[in-house]
């Protein structure tokens, strides 16, 4: 029989912590940067990036995500975010005419006159048109409504009789 014997142990550094910098191992280290409703939130209604630039931005999270193994995650649910992301990417899919085109571009000033500035030519022409719009000027016999156009049924020339 071999009696017991203690092997003296050559390997120090299974025992002593090491300092490592994070990512050294290839290994993506959990959740660095969190991805959370938030994030898909902001992503959803930021005007300031394309629809395009929206959507593959949340499908590289959607990868990311779909990478990771449920030990990565601890007590989050992954499927919760991915059907968020997953909804998120819909809904941009499906906008319509986002931006400035040509034919969504009313260039009617009077209808905008408060986007304007107070003195604005095109705000001074307008404000004259309609003053003049509001003139007393004579009408003519052709601008005045036949009384019968005007009130229908009634006969006006009962009060002569």
């Amino acid at each position: 029989m071999v009696a017991n014997k203690e092997i003296p142990m050559s390997h120090f550094r299974d025992l002593i912590g090491q300092d490592d910098t994070v990512g050294n191992d290839g290994d993506t280290p959990g959740f660095a940067s969190p991805i959370g409703p938030g994030e898909i939130e902001e992503l959803l209604y930021n005007e300031e990036w394309t629809a395009e630039a929206r959507i593959e931005r949340l499908s590289a999270m959607r990868a990311q995500l779909s990478e990771l193994e449920s030990p990565d995650f601890g007590d989050d649910d992954p499927k919760t975010l991915i059907r968020q992301i997953d909804a998120a990417i819909g809904q941009l899919q499906n906008l319509e005419g986002e931006g400035m085109d040509a034919a969504g571009i009313d260039m009617d000033a009077s209808a905008h006159r408060e986007t304007l500035s107070p003195d604005s030519d095109e705000l001074l022409d307008l404000e004259e048109a309609d003053e003049e719009s509001l003139s007393d000027a004579e009408e003519t016999d052709e601008d005045l409504i036949d009384k019968r156009e005007w009130i229908e049924g009634l006969d006006l020339d009962e009060e002569k009789k």
